[in-house]
């Protein structure tokens, strides 16, 4: 599998040098700190692009790589930027969520809002807004709408690694995806969606089957990360061999 990883290791044990731990996406407060311990090398224009996109009303910017290829890496620090702007930053691991949880439309939605409500340090008022009569989707957008996005004039960058994690789920990724693909079209028109910028990405691009119309991976800015070249697996095993 060509990956960065696998490169890295292999030039690692052919220089005897000892592998630093995979790092992960972390909540708001210990990013920029992150980003100083990280070894991360830049893929000129991708970084700007990132930077430049996610200033626009509504943004979506979909990453995609293979495992251990740097997007995480990649989304802290589109979400390090966006805090410079003083926008809000809401990330969420989907690795993280019990199978249970993941395979019921419902619980997985209530998840969702509650984790974001609990990144942004506000009052959960998911009771308030979920009608059973209504539906999920309908119940998660009013909640977005009505008392998330309410409750601050700033932007909030929502970012959602490894989204591949519901591809098996049919009927979840069905629902979440068209979700995701409403917002963002909301956001061309309404003022109080194009405050909210979204962040997918995904290690696969075995989709679940979606309407064109209804998938968020054919619309905003589409971002590739591939196999990292010699020279830039050198200055990642330089940086790896400095002490400290």
């Amino acid at each position: 599998k060509r990956n960065f990883r696998g490169a890295l290791e292999r030039q690692w044990k052919a220089q005897g040098v000892v592998p630093m731990p995979t790092q992960s996406i972390k909540t708001r407060e210990p990013i920029a700190t992150n980003l100083a311990q990280l070894h991360y090398i830049e893929r000129p224009p991708i970084e700007q692009r990132c930077f430049e996109a996610i200033v626009q009303p509504g943004a979506l910017i979909r990453i995609k790589a293979p495992r251990n290829m740097g997007k995480t890496c990649l989304v802290e620090r589109i979400l390090h930027d966006a805090e410079k702007q003083n926008y809000l930053i809401v990330p969420i691991n989907l690795l993280r969520i019990e199978s249970a949880v993941i395979n019921d439309l419902e619980r997985f939605l209530k998840y969702f809002c509650t984790r974001v409500t609990r990144q942004l340090k506000i009052e959960n008022k998911l009771g308030e807004y979920w009608d059973d009569e209504l539906g999920s989707n309908t119940s998660c957008t009013e909640y977005f709408e009505e008392y998330i996005l309410q409750q601050d004039e700033r932007p909030i960058v929502l970012a959602i690694d490894n989204v591949d994690r519901l591809f098996p789920c049919a009927e979840v990724a069905a629902n979440f995806f068209s979700l995701l693909r409403a917002w963002y079209e909301d956001a061309r028109i309404l003022p109080d969606w194009q405050r909210l910028r979204l962040i997918i990405a995904h290690s696969t691009d075995i989709y679940p089957t979606l309407n064109v119309n209804r998938s968020p991976f054919n619309v905003g800015l589409a971002v590739e990360l591939t196999d990292f070249t010699a020279d830039q697996i050198s200055q990642l095993l330089h940086m790896s061999s400095k002490p400290g």
